[in-house]
């Protein structure tokens, strides 16, 4: 060697700038998908939960109203999640002579916000009042 600076070769291992962008490019364009699905899955788990959050109060409702003692009537109500709920409580059909019971229909709805504009989930079931 004479002293005089050496020219890097190509084959020192480096990266080129065009490398470094197309590598960089490469990660974003992973980074971007990862970050929508993720979103995705986020917006899935809180319909998930806000559909369970409405079966819950449904079922809770439902039961109550069944406690309580069967007979026709119409309550409302708003509970403290924002859901809002309606148990509507109708004869099936007419009472026949001599049956001992009247068959009721307890219908429970249950209405709550979300991203798609407003959801309803529904229970209905049959009950006899004597």
């Amino acid at each position: 060697m004479d002293g005089q600076p050496t020219r890097a070769d190509a084959s020192d291992g480096g990266f080129t700038l065009l490398e470094v962008v197309v590598a960089l490019t490469l990660l974003g364009l992973l980074y971007a998908a990862a970050f929508s699905v993720f979103a995705a899955g986020m917006k899935s788990s809180r319909a998930a939960s806000q559909y369970t959050t409405a079966v819950l109060e449904g079922e809770r409702i439902l039961n109550e109203v069944l406690a309580k003692g069967v007979q026709p009537e119409v309550r409302e109500g708003v509970l403290a999640t924002g859901y809002r709920w309606r148990a509507e409580t109708s004869r099936d059909a007419p009472k026949a002579e001599g049956d001992p019971a009247q068959l009721l229909r307890v219908r429970v709805s249950v209405w709550w916000p979300s991203l798609r504009g407003e959801q309803q989930f529904e229970l209905v079931t049959l009950a006899m009042a004597p």
